[in-house]
């Protein structure tokens, strides 16, 4: 409180004094500071000391000496003084000062200082040392023993001393321990005796922030609990007196058992209290931030008991690592209450009593079985600080003496998850896996070949498909389309088809190949640009540049009966969130069979068939299913996909000597080793398969025809080029003004890889540049080398985009005309419709589909293929001028 009045109000107004007040007793251990006059607060009042005291910080175990970051989010210049305290008293204060080091913070504009104590300066604080800001908390990763691996070596180095003793032999019969400091992941110990009496339950949750999500986690939690279990909460020194308040009600109404820390101690600890308070129960470790649907624990103890050898039990969940559903590699929806009823209550139904033996358990909720705590021990304190990686060490202890961990795959449990540990949460995880690996070699590959064997795909496609028939309409046919999973136009145009199928009362499928879900890229502007993601690759290089997996070129293809082949995958997406709708071919056909089956499929467009194995067209046969051929670039006929040679140009489509030579010299872009004529002899006959034979243009209907004689393609735009010119926005004002181009900008745009003409627009910049022409280039898109193109000082780079942004960022350039710098046979090009509507009469060379359109419509130029850099810019030159002289 004031020690004077800070301001008195007279005749005249108010009377205003500056004062210094001074702090009360104990204030620094406060929350907050009332400043009052006249018993009302001031503006500002209460003062949130701690939140303006507060240090953020990370600290691990280096060489035997400490090192770390903080800083003090409030007061972002000051460097934190840390203080680190032994178990003995002793003490040392260091300052976080060192701005140099390189730190990749979350935060934006976050400033860590980061700080190394070096062991001999910790000479004299033993054990475990807490590492504390001038805040009083522990940063993240205290306390920590710097020295424990040093005495640990030491310590098995001495046993083994011990057993082999220098001056004296060993006596006859009495075996050497076998000391190993670090255990190996893998090793599985003989099976436990016991385990079998069933025995009551502590539900023990840790708590620490969060009233809101504990709130929730213990509604659903006690309305949920049968009469043979009890729930324990440990209060970690909660920061939050509303959520101690609701704990403190709970524990005088009798629903729960409190236990309170004085201090923060980390999860570890927590749960340690936990499961000390009732030695003769099972324990479930559950986080605050999870929900729980009603008969979860007692299908969980089922699990459990369903072999006398398993010691945790963990059921699925949105955000449970290898216990994740639907997907175990992407971010999944946290589901509500309602939401989380809804899907344990149809894992309930189909994967009823299925357990699946897992490397760990996950620590969000374990079942822990009495008999496997009393033989395992509890989780380890010493080395896990706040979290993270305990529950792992834990079971990996337990599986060397022969315990069992299973997934309860008929249960499942909603997650909030990363509630507790703020930005330091990556660097707490990357500590700890670290110290997991240096403690159970290993581990990480144990982990690896698990996700590898994926265990748990059954269990997660039997919930898709309950989802998936939940969702199917009584009656109405569905549509299949089959695609590759490269993204680009095809992806744009297979978006399109189901969008119009689904207008059409019909139900579109979509099968891919089961590699990484591609979206429509920024950029990525027609059927052609799978070799965008590789802008120029030679024999085996062009899946490897695109970062996508292996080099297509894998040698010989062997036979099916051959055990060392990978089996290929393909993944039905069916308009829900259903990624295990994944099927193994040939092993799973019967399965992917029966599922088309069921979604009463009555016809599929074939769009792409890169990354499938060919013998799916068989399948639709057998099925009865017809297919149409929907053809988007030459992969019938070429395996560069886009009839851009070695040379890096139109190839000009020569005999079938002339395109092996051409392979053999650039590669092949397809998933596959196959021979020029096996190509052209396997796409003849899916063509003649097919009920149509569907094409975007009549250029590409002569291509096809001339080299599949037999076919008449049906061509059908995928758009309609006088609607686009109809509905387009008018031309920018006028020229550019700004830099030094004198208003000759000229857009380009799109995903622009070698085939897409990047080596001409470098070239463009290049003389630009050279000769001071008032020329330059903006790519509304990206490059496969950006860096190059920016060089030149004549080409700006605006960077991926959506589809949907893609007329307002052309606009917005102020170009005065648009080129497509393409120099293969492009089949469509949206990158045309999109300058159109953008405003713009677009120059291209006189090739493929783009020439075709502007030929018909005359809203643009065409220029010579192969025309000189200079030439192609005094074109564009030319053209600026002319449209400037044009009137209004």
């Amino acid at each position: 409180p004031p020690r004077g009045k800070a301001g008195r109000s007279g005749p005249s107004g108010p009377v205003r004094r500056r004062q210094v007040l001074a702090l009360p007793p104990g204030w620094q251990a406060a929350r907050a500071v009332r400043v009052t006059l006249d018993g009302k607060d001031l503006l500002g009042s209460p003062v949130a000391i701690a939140t303006i005291r507060r240090v953020e910080g990370f600290v691990t175990a280096r060489d035997g000496g400490l090192a770390g970051w903080a800083w003090s989010p409030n007061d972002p210049d000051a460097a934190p003084v840390l203080d680190i305290q032994a178990g003995n008293g002793r003490r040392l204060q260091v300052l976080a000062a060192d701005q140099d080091e390189a730190i990749a913070h979350p935060r934006p504009l976050a400033r860590p200082r980061g700080f190394f104590v070096p062991a001999d300066q910790l000479a004299g604080l033993a054990g475990a040392l807490h590492v504390r800001g001038h805040d009083g908390r522990d940063l993240y990763g205290s306390p920590l023993d710097p020295a424990a691996e040093r005495h640990s070596v030491a310590a098995a180095a001495a046993a083994i001393a011990r057993a082999y003793p220098v001056g004296r032999r060993r006596e006859p019969g009495i075996a050497a321990p076998i000391i190993l400091p670090a255990v190996p992941a893998d090793l599985v110990g003989p099976q436990p005796p016991g385990g079998a009496r069933r025995r009551r339950v502590a539900v023990v949750v840790p708590v620490y922030r969060g009233l809101a999500v504990t709130g929730a986690c213990l509604d659903l939690l006690l309305a949920s609990l049968p009469r043979w279990a009890r729930v324990v909460v440990v209060d970690d020194a909660s920061p939050e007196p509303e959520l101690a308040a609701l704990l403190d009600r709970l524990a005088a109404r009798g629903t729960i058992s409190l236990l309170r820390h004085a201090s923060n101690r980390g999860f570890p600890a927590a749960a340690n209290s936990g499961l000390r308070f009732d030695p003769d129960r099972d324990a479930v470790l559950l986080n605050s931030d999870t929900l729980v649907p009603p008969s979860w624990l007692e299908r969980l103890r089922e699990a459990a008991y369903a072999d006398p050898a398993t010691g945790t039990a963990t059921p699925l969940s949105n955000d449970a690592t290898i216990l994740s559903y639907p997907s175990v590699t992407q971010v999944n929806p946290i589901p509500d209450a309602a939401a989380t009823h809804r899907l344990d209550a149809l894992a309930a139904r189909v994967n009823r009593g299925q357990v699946v033996e897992i490397p760990t358990a996950v620590g969000f909720c374990t079942y822990i079985k009495r008999d496997c705590l009393a033989a395992t021990g509890l989780l380890r304190e010493d080395v896990f600080a706040q979290g993270y990686g305990e529950e792992n060490d834990f079971c990996l202890r337990a599986r060397h003496l022969g315990w069992r961990h299973v997934a309860a795959t008929d249960v499942f449990v909603g997650h909030v998850g990363g509630q507790s540990f703020g930005a330091a949460k990556r660097f707490l995880i990357d500590r700890n896996l670290a110290i997991l690996e240096r403690l159970h070699p290993g581990y990480a590959a144990l982990i690896a070949a698990f996700q590898a064997r994926d265990p748990l795909l059954e269990a997660r496609r039997r919930l898709d498909l309950a989802r998936l028939r939940a969702a199917r309409p009584a009656t109405g046919e569905a549509v299949l389309l089959i695609t590759h999973d490269r993204g680009g136009g095809v992806r744009r145009r297979v978006a399109e088809r189901e969008a119009a199928l689904r207008e059409a009362g019909l139900r579109p499928l979509v099968l891919r190949p089961a590699g990484a879900a591609v979206g429509p890229g920024a950029g990525e502007t027609d059927g052609g640009d799978a070799a965008f993601d590789a802008p120029w690759a030679g024999p085996g290089e062009a899946m490897a540049a695109s970062g996508r997996g292996p080099a297509p070129l894998q040698g010989p293809r062997a036979s099916r009966d051959e055990p060392d082949v990978p089996e290929a995958f393909c993944v039905l997406e069916a308009g829900i969130d259903a990624p295990n709708l994944r099927f193994a071919w040939p092993r799973e056909r019967a399965a992917l069979a029966r599922l088309l089956t069921a979604e009463r499929v009555g016809r599929a467009e074939v769009h792409h068939l890169i990354g499938h194995d060919h013998a799916l067209l068989g399948l639709l046969g057998r099925l009865g299913i017809p297919y149409e051929m929907i053809v988007h670039d030459y992969a019938l006929f070429c395996p560069r996909i886009n009839l851009v040679g070695a040379e890096r140009r139109y190839c000009g489509e020569p005999d079938l000597a002339g395109c092996e030579a051409c392979i053999a010299d650039a590669g092949s872009a397809l998933d596959e080793t196959i021979g020029v004529a096996a190509l052209r002899a396997r796409s003849a006959a899916a063509l003649a398969g097919a009920t149509r034979v569907i094409v975007p243009s009549a250029d590409v209907a002569r291509r096809i025809a001339r080299h599949f004689p037999p076919v008449d393609p049906v061509v059908s735009p995928w758009e309609d080029d006088r609607a686009i010119l109809a509905g387009a926005a008018l031309p920018p004002a006028g020229p550019v003004q700004d830099g030094p181009t004198r208003g000759g900008r000229v857009c380009v745009v799109g995903a622009i890889g070698i085939e897409k003409g990047f080596e001409v627009l470098l070239a463009l910049g290049r003389d630009a540049a050279e000769r001071a022409l008032p020329l330059e280039f903006v790519l509304v898109g990206h490059s496969c080398d950006d860096a190059r193109l920016l060089a030149t000082g004549r080409v700006l780079v605006t960077g991926p985009y959506r589809p949907d942004e893609a007329v307002a960022l052309i606009r917005a350039q102020g170009a005065a005309l648009a080129l497509l710098p393409s120099i293969w046979p492009e089949t469509w090009c949206y990158a045309l419709s999109e300058a159109w509507a953008a405003g713009l009469e677009v120059a291209a060379f006189d090739l493929g589909a783009p020439a075709e359109r502007i030929r018909r419509t005359g809203r643009g130029w065409l220029l010579p293929l192969g025309l000189p850099p200079a030439a192609v810019n005094q074109r564009l030159l030319d053209l600026l001028r002319t449209r400037h002289a044009r009137p209004g």
